[in-house]
């Protein structure tokens, strides 16, 4: 027998030893997951849970089917392998893997109730999972990530700061801390509507003291995700960080900017720009110069900043544009840059911003 089979030679081998069979079929399997073809791998480990059912191995096979077809995107079919592992094996390890990949499942489906339940059922007073466990911590980072994912910032500031307590140095330390500086700018609307009310004057000192606290906590937060990924080779992050990368650099000029630091946000905003300096949004960071600029009432350099902003807008390609995700597209741009540039809208944004000033 080679000692490396290849998903060829497991079709040929035949059942005359049971035992080379059904490792064949097991080998054979682990090559289509390496190279991520599901369906094949699928395909064969339905093989071996067939043929071999007093095999030790079948409830890691089930284990595997549910992993394969959460990756090949069939959820719903995941989320049965899964439920039949932990009905049928609860107190196996192979269960305790399963509730953060069956909760995820669920998630893809927009069962979000039925996930939150799981992941709770992991981090509240589990029998076998403790915080020290490489189940409790995924767990736990994903049920900050469900809370943040359905706006629920509150309780998503409160897991995600457990995590990072407890594995902020682990691998996933930056998204846990992206996670948690989003959820608390995003926070702060809210506080915002409540100030817009009639307050007390110590209710009102309180609630805006505490937006800034937020604000202050979510620029920190996402400085150290900059420094944290920055030091990292691309090849080394997953689309998500590269994403939480290049936003935790607008984001973090943004707090700063609303926090009415206007000096500091344009020091960060530049930074976003020379990072990101083909990505349509960096037009959005020299817009938010421009912004800067006039807010200060200074514009000689918001008129610099947004002939910058011109010139940047003919440098991005066309084609990155396209993006649906994008606030604002191409055409957009052209014109708020070219209405902007005309003197009476400057005026406008100088009075505007000494109308905030004397607020």
């Amino acid at each position: 027998m080679p000692a490396t089979i290849t998903p060829k030679l497991a079709e040929v081998i035949t059942i005359k030893d049971v035992r080379e069979h059904s490792d064949s079929l097991w080998k054979s399997a682990h090559c289509y997951e390496k190279a991520q073809l599901w369906r094949k791998a699928i395909d064969v480990l339905l093989q071996f849970a067939k043929a071999m059912p007093g095999d030790p191995r079948q409830l890691e096979a089930l284990h595997r089917l549910g992993m394969a077809h959460l990756a090949d995107r069939q959820y719903a079919v995941a989320v049965e392998f899964f439920r039949r592992i932990l009905e049928e094996n609860p107190r196996s390890p192979t269960a305790h893997q399963s509730h953060v990949p069956l909760a995820r499942s669920l998630m893809a489906l927009n069962r979000l109730d039925e996930a939150m339940i799981e992941l709770q059922r992991v981090v509240t007073d589990h029998p076998a999972l403790k915080p020290d466990s490489v189940e409790y911590r995924a767990a736990l980072v994903e049920l900050g990530r469900l809370h943040y994912r359905q706006r629920q910032f509150e309780a998503a500031i409160q897991r995600l700061n457990e995590a990072d307590e407890r594995y902020g140095q682990a691998t996933e330390g930056a998204t846990i801390r992206f996670l948690m500086a989003d959820s608390y700018r995003q926070s702060v609307p809210q506080i915002e509507e409540t100030l817009k009310q009639q307050l007390p004057l110590s209710r009102r000192q309180a609630l805006a003291a505490e937006r800034a606290r937020r604000l202050d906590r979510a620029q920190s937060l996402y400085g150290q995700v900059v420094t944290e990924l920055d030091a990292r080779k691309p090849a080394s992050m997953s689309e998500a960080e590269k994403l939480y990368r290049r936003n935790a650099y607008f984001y973090r000029a943004d707090c700063a900017y609303d926090l009415g630091k206007y000096d500091q946000a344009i020091t960060l905003y530049d930074a976003a720009v020379k990072h990101f300096d083909a990505d349509p949004s960096s037009l959005m960071a020299l817009v938010q110069i421009v912004n800067a600029y006039c807010e200060m009432g200074r514009l000689d350099e918001a008129r610099v900043a947004n002939d910058r902003a011109r010139a940047q807008l003919k440098r991005i390609p066309k084609e990155a544009f396209d993006d649906p995700s994008l606030p604002m597209n191409r055409q957009h741009w052209e014109d708020w840059l070219k209405f902007t540039s005309q003197f009476n809208l400057f005026s406008a944004a100088q009075a505007d911003a000494g109308n905030r000033r004397t607020q």
